[in-house]
C-alpha cells in the first residue's frame, strides 16, 4: 500500500481505463471503475445518497480511485478536504469527443436515444444510469446532447479553478491526445517505465508517449515483413 491516495477526477470517457492500467503498473493498488466489478456500483449509490463513512472504509483498502463515483462530480471537494495529502489527476478530453464516446457507450445495446439509458439499465450498466440521472438529471439521451456537454463543461471548468494554487497535488492531463508516461511520473516522482502507455480502450487512439515510438515502428515493419 503507497502512503498517499491519488483520486483520478476526469470524467469516464476521458482515457480512465488507460491511465488505471499506468498506475497499476507503477505499481498502485487501483480501485478501478467498472459495472461488472462488485464495488463500482455500490460506490456510486453511496456517493449520491452521502454515505461517505461508507466510502472512507473503501478507500483504507486501496491507493489510487478512479472512473464512476471519483470522477465526473464534485466529490473531489469532500476528498480535497478529507485527504489533505492527496493527489488529483484530472484527465480531460474535448467536449465534442467526449460526448461521442459517452453516445457511443449508452447506444451499444440500443441505437435509439429515447430508450438506450433504459437498455443499458437492463443489461446490468446500473450505477452508470443511475450517474446519468442523479448528475445530468436526465433520463434519456434524446434532445439532451447539449445540456449534457454544458455540464460536462461546468464541472471541468470548476475542477481547474478550485485546483488552480495546487499544482504539486493536480495535474490536469489529456490521455486521449498522448500525454501520458512523463507527464504522470514526473507529478508521482515515479521512474519511467520501458513500455508504451497502455491504451485499453481501443477506440481511443493513444500515441507512444515514452520514447518508443521508434520501437514501435520497427515492430510493425517485422510484423509486415513476415505477413509478406
Amino acid at each position: 500500500m503507497k502512503k498517499d491516495k491519488i483520486f483520478c477526477i476526469g470524467f469516464p470517457k476521458t482515457g480512465t481505463t488507460s491511465l488505471e492500467k499506468a498506475l497499476e503498473e507503477l505499481g498502485y493498488n487501483v480501485c478501478r471503475g467498472n459495472y461488472k466489478n462488485n464495488h463500482t456500483n455500490y460506490l456510486i449509490g453511496l456517493f449520491y445518497n452521502k454515505d461517505f463513512d461508507e466510502i472512507d472504509k473503501i478507500i483504507s483498502y486501496y491507493d489510487v480511485f478512479a472512473d464512476l463515483p471519483w470522477g465526473g462530480t464534485e466529490f473531489y471537494k469532500y476528498l480535497f478536504k478529507k485527504y489533505p495529502k492527496a493527489k488529483f489527476i484530472h484527465s480531460f478530453r474535448q467536449p465534442e469527443s467526449w460526448y461521442k464516446s459517452l453516445e457511443k457507450m449508452i447506444t451499444k445495446l440500443d441505437p435509439n436515444l429515447k430508450t438506450a439509458m433504459n437498455s443499458f439499465h437492463k443489461g446490468g450498466r446500473y450505477g452508470a444510469v443511475y450517474y446519468l440521472e442523479k448528475e445530468y438529471e436526465i433520463t434519456q439521451l434524446y434532445q439532451n446532447e447539449e445540456k449534457i456537454k454544458s455540464h460536462y463543461i461546468k464541472i471541468n471548468n470548476e475542477i481547474e479553478h478550485f485546483f488552480k494554487n495546487n499544482s504539486k497535488t493536480y495535474l490536469k492531463i489529456k490521455i486521449t491526445e498522448g500525454e501520458g508516461w512523463s507527464r504522470i511520473c514526473k507529478f508521482l516522482n515515479e521512474s519511467i517505465p520501458n513500455q508504451n502507455f497502455p491504451n485499453e480502450n481501443k477506440s481511443l487512439t493513444i500515441k507512444p508517449s515514452n520514447g518508443n515510438i521508434s520501437k514501435a515502428f520497427n515492430l510493425k515493419k517485422i510484423i509486415k515483413k513476415i505477413i509478406n
